[in-house]
């Protein structure tokens, strides 16, 4: 049989195989591996699936065996377990921002303050004052530094007099500015849709996958067609079957319109 008119089940657990054989040959990814048996073990609800991408790949081994890859990816990526981590870590990120721009201010005005004392009183500390100072400190174990940009800093401090420098203060300051205006921002897509909303829930696993096999159907030189989707059932079967769900915890393909009708208000209102 070609791969046009094999049986869509075979070939694509012939994939599921080959990604879990050469797994387990460079002994790498053991949770890939656990989690390609979790999918051999549910054959029967996944056959309406494989039969689906089957057709709409036109049979190409390749793009097949990429999209069982993005699932992958993006079922040990994006499960609920590492979103819940990644919501703790976009949180401390904003409250070290927070702490940051609330020491950084602090440190400003205490700096400013002592600048002003030396300069009006008869005492000073010996303190960095010219920004370059605190560079340079701040740079003194680094290699590259002090053999590349040492002497053309010193060259530049010399030829600009003070009044053509910011101020310690005033660099604090900005520091403090930028911490204060910071916004946690996902690097990618799938962390954004992932994480969005005040808690986490199974449907924001389904956002995370939604995206990744969308974006990735729109990059150039994909496997995947422009207009590559999954019905409602299809997606509602590898929820299911990428969370190992058991007969009471089941989703459904009117689960899944939801989800995506909220995705979609959600992008719109954004």
């Amino acid at each position: 049989m070609t791969e046009q008119t094999a049986d869509p089940t075979a070939l694509a657990e012939a994939a599921l195989g080959e990604i879990k054989r050469r797994n387990i040959e460079a002994k790498i990814a053991p949770r890939e591996v656990e989690l390609i048996d979790k999918l051999l073990h549910r054959t029967l609800e996944l056959r309406g699936v494989y039969a689906e991408v089957h057709g709409k790949l036109r049979g190409d081994w390749r793009a097949l065996a990429l999209f069982l890859q993005l699932i992958l990816d993006g079922a040990l990526e994006w499960n609920p377990a590492k979103l819940a981590e990644a919501r703790r870590s976009r949180n401390a990120l904003s409250e070290l921002n927070a702490a940051i721009a609330e020491g950084a201010h602090a440190l400003s005005t205490l700096v400013r303050d002592r600048e002003e004392l030396m300069n009006s009183s008869s005492f000073t500390s010996r303190t960095h004052f010219h920004v370059c100072d605190a560079i340079e400190a701040a740079a003194s174990d680094n290699y590259y530094f002090q053999s590349h940009v040492r002497d053309e800093l010193d060259a530049v401090r010399i030829r600009y007099d003070l009044k053509y420098w910011p101020s310690i203060s005033e660099f604090l300051y900005v520091l403090a500015t930028d911490a204060s205006s910071a916004e946690a921002v996902a690097y990618d897509g799938a962390t954004a849709v992932g994480t969005s909303g005040e808690r986490a829930s199974k449907a924001h696993f389904f956002y995370a996958l939604y995206q990744i096999i969308g974006n990735n159907s729109q990059r150039a030189m994909s496997q995947l067609p422009t207009d590559f989707s999954l019905t409602d059932a299809s997606w509602a079967s590898l929820v299911n079957c990428l969370l190992g769900a058991g007969p009471d915890d089941l989703v459904d393909a009117g689960w899944v319109k939801g989800a995506r009708h909220r995705l979609s208000a959600s992008r719109r209102a954004g």
